[in-house]
């Protein structure tokens, strides 16, 4: 959302996160997995009560067993560093489908190979991530440390 910042107003940017927020309500019984960089729940980025607010809501979700968020430490040299985020999703066919983010836009990978190899990735990624349970606990560490 940062970079659309530059170019919509705040009535923009709150239309996005209200339509964010009601496509999660859309989706009672999709299954959503997360995969988080550390740093990505550290770095504030526009406010303190802001960043406050987010951690609160993904662990409102987290609580209401929306979502499950794992946390891959900043200390994992091993982890694999994906170029920018990246979704995979099920079909109602079953056929995997990927959704690969980079600076200009997003690609959609729905060629068996290649949805493998972000099924891969995504795999190293939570071998290197904490537990549900210790990555909720971090979060809370993170929100108690915003003033």
């Amino acid at each position: 959302m940062r970079n659309i910042q530059a170019e919509t107003g705040a009535d923009d940017l709150k239309r996005f996160e209200d339509d964010r927020v009601a496509r999660l309500d859309q989706v009672p019984q999709t299954s959503l997995t997360f995969v988080v960089d550390e740093l990505a729940v550290r770095r504030v980025l526009g406010s303190s009560q802001v960043m406050r607010e987010q951690i609160e809501w993904i662990l409102e979700l987290i609580e209401l067993q929306r979502i499950r968020f794992s946390v891959v430490p900043m200390n994992s040299p091993t982890c694999p560093i994906p170029t920018g985020p990246f979704r995979i999703m099920s079909l109602y066919n079953g056929q995997l489908v990927g959704h690969a983010e980079h600076w200009g836009g997003i690609a959609v990978v729905s060629e068996a190979v290649r949805v493998n190899m972000m099924l891969r990735l995504f795999g190293n990624l939570q071998s290197e991530a904490l537990s549900a349970s210790s990555s909720t606990k971090l979060l809370h560490e993170i929100k108690t440390g915003l003033s």
